[in-house]
């Protein structure tokens, strides 16, 4: 896969969801690009998905398909085509976020969409089975360079600038010892990206134990939130996984991925994995 030619804590922090695009075509070296890391990203998958990017030439800049004016301009996007049964949320989400930031390594505009967009009108565009559906996309482009009424209206109303501050999300060997920036050590920076990560209505529903053997993800879950046949929340953790792994990578950090033994944790939080060192 093409290596992310910016700092991964940089792009992380530039990055934010654009819901206004402008006419700015996306030139045939940049879509070359595109297509050519989506492919990549598909081939890492375990699970079985597909990333597929829609859109085309001469719609004048206007949409192709309906977001219920949560998007406006954009003719470009990327979506995820999965089972509708069986599908590994955890995993769309964290490879979907890593295209995503691929792109904005590229220099181009995003923004999550899990449940304000046409599913029909979408897979009227794509090559669907019927078994499978389309769960997640994002429009792809350039962005305006105000943000406009709609993006500041939206990003007001979810909050989108606000975060949780760490003694609400990482906690040392148990919940009853927040953990502190200054004893987090190696993991200080991986888990401020994970902090910073986007979540569906900007819920951050993660939460993360650390302790001699590493750091134990888990999911706090807004009971009932999202949709009935794709798991938002599991989404979200898989954002959290790819910031965390990413940043970590980037900082020489050699750790691995396993389910397993983990510290104990409220009964009402589900246990989604460890990063072992």
């Amino acid at each position: 896969m093409r290596a992310l030619s910016g700092d991964i804590e940089d792009i992380i922090r530039k990055r934010k969801s654009c819901r206004s695009y402008s006419d700015r075509k996306i030139g045939n070296d940049i879509m070359a690009e595109v297509i050519t890391m989506l492919k990549d990203v598909e081939s890492t998958a375990t699970s079985a998905f597909q990333l597929k990017y829609s859109g085309g030439s001469g719609t004048g800049g206007k949409e192709r398909v309906g977001t219920y004016g949560m998007i406006s301009g954009a003719s470009d996007y990327i979506a995820v085509i999965a089972r509708r049964e069986g599908n590994n949320p955890v995993e769309i989400g964290r490879l979907f976020e890593t295209a995503v930031l691929h792109l904005a390594d590229l220099g181009l505009d995003t923004c999550w969409l899990g449940g304000t967009f046409d599913r029909k009108g979408f897979e009227g565009r794509l090559d669907i089975g019927s078994s499978e559906y389309i769960p997640i996309v994002s429009p792809v482009g350039y962005g305006k360079e105000r943000f406009s009424i709609l993006d500041s209206s939206v990003r007001a109303m979810v909050g989108a600038d606000t975060r949780k501050p760490w003694n609400e999300l990482f906690f040392h060997e148990s919940t009853l010892n927040p953990l502190e920036k200054e004893i987090a050590g190696d993991f200080r920076i991986p888990l401020e990206m994970v902090r910073l990560g986007p979540s569906a209505s900007n819920k951050q529903p993660w939460r993360v134990i650390t302790d001699s053997k590493g750091c134990h993800f888990f999911l706090s879950r807004d009971k009932g939130y999202g949709l009935r046949t794709y798991d938002l929340q599991l989404n979200d953790m898989g954002i959290a996984i790819c910031h965390f792994e990413l940043t970590a990578a980037q900082w020489g950090m050699t750790g691995s991925w396993e389910n397993g033994p983990h510290p104990q944790a409220p009964a009402e939080w589900e246990y989604v994995r460890s990063y072992l060192i």
